[in-house]
């Protein structure tokens, strides 16, 4: 049970530094909000091999995400998505403005 609890607190570190990594480049990209989730799935039998379970991460917001079973390119891919949506945005039309008179 000691090895256990010492591969899960190894795996717990991992993930924390994983998800610094994540946070300090969405900082960077001015993204302020992200939501970080890694699943692990597969068949589970005392013959399990690691390589036999899929891990997967998805990262996003509340509009845009992106997924996959690489973190390095889900974040990528989730900061080019989020890039091309505030550049693509639509324009904001400012009211149109009054003509400055002039005095004869």
């Amino acid at each position: 049970m000691a090895m256990r609890n010492e591969h899960f607190a190894i795996l717990q570190k991992e993930v924390k530094v994983a998800a610094r990594v994540v946070a300090e480049d969405c900082n960077r990209a001015m993204v302020r909000n992200m939501e970080l989730t890694i699943t692990v799935s597969g068949r589970v039998t005392t013959e399990t091999e690691i390589d036999e379970l899929l891990v997967s991460y998805r990262l996003g917001d509340w509009d845009v995400h992106a997924k996959g079973s690489d973190l390095g390119a889900v974040l990528s891919e989730f900061l080019r998505r989020k890039g091309w949506d505030e550049a693509n945005a639509p324009k904001t039309l400012a009211p149109p403005r009054k003509k400055a008179e002039i005095d004869n």
